[in-house]
């Protein structure tokens, strides 16, 4: 699974941070879409970069950006993007409705007790656009 440790682990604590302020502060990425292993996203910084990570089973995730870096091979809106895609799942996970034959999933008249949120295991089988693309994460 990719987290935000594998992240730490790919560069220098100064990058992670100033990647980090992008993605947590800045609001710097865009809208993430997602083919396959990979996701894409423009991120802002002092102008606006094309940035790609490819999630690579028992490998770290290869990330391309399109801005001037030359100090290593993942700059600083590669682990913004990063940490968006980590949240995604995270998010995702966290708010993802329970097994399609729970009986909770079954429709019931309004107002019905049944109809009523239960906890985080049992939510409506609602599943909205950034939950979506990240579906076969689970």
């Amino acid at each position: 699974m990719f987290t935000e440790a594998n992240l730490k682990a790919l560069v220098p604590r100064k990058i992670f941070e100033r990647g980090s302020a992008y993605y947590y502060e800045d609001n710097a990425v865009g809208r993430i879409r997602r083919t396959g292993d990979t996701f894409k996203a423009k991120v802002e910084g002092t102008e606006t970069y094309r940035v790609e990570l490819t999630i690579r089973a028992g490998k770290p995730p290869k990330i391309y950006c399109d801005c001037p870096y030359n100090y290593g091979d993942v700059c600083k809106h590669g682990i913004a993007l990063g940490l968006g895609r980590t949240r995604l799942v995270r998010e995702w996970r966290r708010t993802r409705p329970c097994r399609r034959s729970c009986p909770f999933n079954r429709k019931r008249p309004s107002g019905s007790v049944a109809n009523r949120r239960l906890g985080p295991y049992h939510r409506p089988r609602t599943i909205g656009v950034s939950a979506a693309v990240l579906i076969a994460e689970a």
